[in-house]
């Protein structure tokens, strides 16, 4: 994520910034207003990966969570037992699994597809 927030701001051309401090903007102002506008595309796709990456991660919920407390994928696995597969229950459960990520997806995805192609044509 932060390769891709990097290259995002790198790509932002040094003389707007030159020039926003030759008309006496402060770091903080020529940051807000000037990289964060230009590099949401970078951001809004290192936020979907994120959170992507971190609603789907398995291995570290299944060792570090209690018996009690567990997140959706460690629910979706908790249905399988030794000779019987519940496929409803493993369906339903993926589904709402899915269906934030999709959400989420679908209200940035503007900014995705800006994102993804930003470093395809120079």
């Amino acid at each position: 994520m932060v390769w891709i927030c990097a290259d995002q701001f790198k790509s932002v051309p040094v003389e707007l910034a030159e020039a926003a401090r030759l008309e006496g903007a402060s770091e903080f102002t020529i940051f807000w207003r000037l990289y964060l506008p230009l590099g949401a595309p970078g951001v809004a796709v290192s936020a979907i990966f994120s959170f992507i990456f971190s609603w789907n991660e398995l291995l570290y919920a299944l060792v570090l969570t209690r018996s009690d407390t567990y997140t959706a994928p460690v629910a979706a696995t908790s249905f399988m037992s030794g000779y019987e597969l519940p496929w409803g229950e493993i369906m339903a459960t993926g589904t709402m699994i899915v269906l934030p990520v999709i959400i989420f997806a679908m209200i940035v995805s503007r900014q995705l597809v800006r994102g993804l192609t930003m470093g395809a044509t120079k």
